[in-house]
């Protein structure tokens, strides 16, 4: 199931970030759970995040019920932009 859950997890990130094409996310899963990993632009971070972390706790909590649904466990990891030093 974890395709799925990284789909529904791209879908929302791209439809709020002003840089959708940069948007990647990825997903490991096994039977227990699925942990999914989003970057984003730097300048999406605060967009993703929310103000106090509103969106991406909404995001969350979605996927919480899902996760429920399916009786496992799904985790949102939302990864920190490279820095480009060059």
């Amino acid at each position: 199931m974890p395709q799925k859950d990284r789909d529904l997890v791209e879908t929302i990130i791209k439809s709020i970030a002003d840089f959708p094409d940069e948007v990647v996310v990825r997903a490991e899963g096994d039977d227990m759970g699925v942990r999914i990993y989003v970057n984003v632009a730097p300048e999406d971070m605060g967009r993703v995040i929310g103000p106090k972390g509103a969106i991406i706790n909404g995001i969350r909590s979605v996927l919480k019920a899902l996760a429920f649904k399916q009786n496992m466990s799904i985790k949102l990891e939302l990864l920190e932009p490279a820095v480009n030093n060059a």
